[in-house]
């Protein structure tokens, strides 16, 4: 498994992995119901506020997507993202991308504190969190019924 850094030449192959893996996507990550056509992923990409983005590799073949948006350089920090095809999921892959991605975010970005925002209904993404021992905050509640959004997560990294 390998990280690989996105770029304008690989969105064809993002953009059939996200049209097969739709459905499976669009409970957790709400921009990829946008994304129709190649064309909707190039602006996608042309716009987005996430510098470090990298595709998941296994065997030579792009599985999935992680990134590192919401970096504030003043505070060392930023947001993790990933999501894997159905198919290599609950085989290790996200674990080994965000462990990569943080290794990444220290020595690369200088970043040392990471954060995981997850739904709160989205188990896969919470044992993923607790796995590499990220630290449950308080969460993000809606205004309107108290009812909770976002379980947050954040973790400390060390240089290695």
């Amino acid at each position: 498994m390998e990280l690989r850094k996105l770029n304008q030449i690989d969105l064809p192959i993002l953009f059939q992995l996200i049209q097969a893996n739709k459905k499976v996507l669009l409970p957790w990550i709400k921009w990829v119901e946008s994304i129709n056509t190649l064309d909707d992923l190039s602006a996608w990409y042309q716009q987005i506020k996430a510098p470090i983005i990298y595709l998941v590799v296994v065997e030579q073949q792009v599985v999935g997507m992680t990134d590192i948006s919401q970096i504030s350089h003043e505070n060392k920090r930023g947001e993790v993202g990933i999501w894997l095809a159905k198919n290599v999921q609950k085989k290790g892959y996200s674990k080994k991308a965000l462990l990569k991605l943080e290794d990444i975010a220290s020595k690369q970005y200088g970043l040392s504190e990471l954060e995981m925002m997850i739904a709160p209904d989205n188990q896969a993404s919470l044992r993923l969190a607790m796995s590499l021992n990220y630290c449950e905050q308080d969460p993000i509640t809606s205004w309107k019924d108290q009812r909770i959004i976002w379980r947050i997560f954040n973790k400390k990294i060390k240089k290695r």
